[in-house]
């Protein structure tokens, strides 16, 4: 059964990714990111994953891993993340992933948001009056960089 909660049907509807030749496109899994879906699947039925990916640069798992987090946020209330990584630089690139699929859904899709900028992004209603009677998800992921001290 495919729906909106499911993450193999999600992405390539409603999430884009920006590639370096193509520019903003669909996000369709490549095999290997289709098979980490279904090993998350499989092994963390309970969904809290723990897992450690050894792979080269460029490889897609960032893309994948921002991809899941976004369709948690976007999907489900309350649910909130971190990104965290090991230099500046790379914070504001993979960062910059999760703000471009996001700025890019399509707006019947796209949640409400309070805050997009270079180290939140947090799905609620912006209006702070409003909230009592069109409440926003409350969900939200926040980005760190390893060496700061904050983080």
């Amino acid at each position: 059964m495919s729906n909106i909660l499911d993450f193999s049907f999600y992405s390539p509807r409603v999430l884009k990714i920006k590639t370096k030749i193509h520019g903003s496109q669909p996000f369709k899994l490549r095999k290997y990111q289709a098979r980490y879906i279904k090993h998350i699947k499989e092994d963390y039925p309970d969904g809290i994953v723990r897992s450690v990916v050894l792979k080269c640069r460029q490889a897609g798992f960032s893309t994948i891993v921002a991809g899941i987090n976004v369709h948690a946020m976007a999907t489900r209330f309350n649910e909130r993340g971190i990104m965290l990584a090991d230099k500046f630089s790379r914070t504001k690139e993979v960062h910059g992933i999760y703000s471009h699929m996001v700025d890019n859904m399509p707006d019947r899709l796209k949640p409400m948001i309070t805050k997009n900028n270079e180290e939140e992004i947090f799905f609620d209603n912006p209006s702070k009056d409003a909230r009592n009677t069109k409440a926003g998800l409350g969900s939200g992921l926040v980005s760190y960089t390893a060496l700061d001290e904050n983080a």
